[in-house]
């Protein structure tokens, strides 16, 4: 059993103060349902992200939709061992590493990849080292720039064979 701290970053607290009671429940039992452990305080910081991945060992993002998510890129970026799910731009940011994404609006499986994390370190640690590596090769800030004006180059070189400007 994991005694587990829930920390929540938002642009602002008010936004997850009024809902946080009733998830902070659920969650207690989820995550109790799957022996990864309880949760014993819930502080709430109004802060950047990078300051609050500094508070815990593990970062969980389970988002429900998102496009190409800066939190998950920061985060494997700066090495954390991240928890997140299957949608949007996130199993592009994963590639190969894919597999490891948990579904979305699955508490269950949150919680077994939580506890997962918390007791097998040295596996979640490679899955970072993989995941880091690979957002430092394809989503740096050069990289990105690199793509996209790759992008408008090839854009313009079929406008000027078509003919059309």
């Amino acid at each position: 059993m994991h005694a587990l701290t829930l920390v929540v970053a938002a642009a602002s607290v008010d936004a997850v103060s009024d809902r946080l009671a009733d998830a902070y429940s659920a969650l207690s039992v989820t995550v109790e349902d799957a022996d990864a452990g309880t949760a014993a305080e819930t502080p709430l910081f109004d802060e950047p992200a990078r300051q609050a991945m500094t508070l815990g060992r593990i970062m969980v993002a389970p988002s429900r939709f998102e496009s190409l998510p800066y939190v998950v890129l920061e985060a494997a970026a700066a090495g954390k061992p991240l928890i997140t799910t299957q949608v949007g731009g996130i199993p592009e940011i994963y590639g190969p590493l894919s597999n490891t994404l948990v579904p979305p609006s699955d508490p269950a499986a949150l919680a077994r990849a939580i506890a997962q994390a918390l007791d097998r370190p040295d596996a979640m640690a490679e899955i970072t080292q993989k995941l880091r590596e690979r957002v430092q090769a394809s989503f740096s800030v050069q990289t990105m720039v690199d793509g996209v004006l790759g992008g408008y180059r090839a854009a313009l070189e079929a406008l000027g064979k078509s003919g059309r400007r």
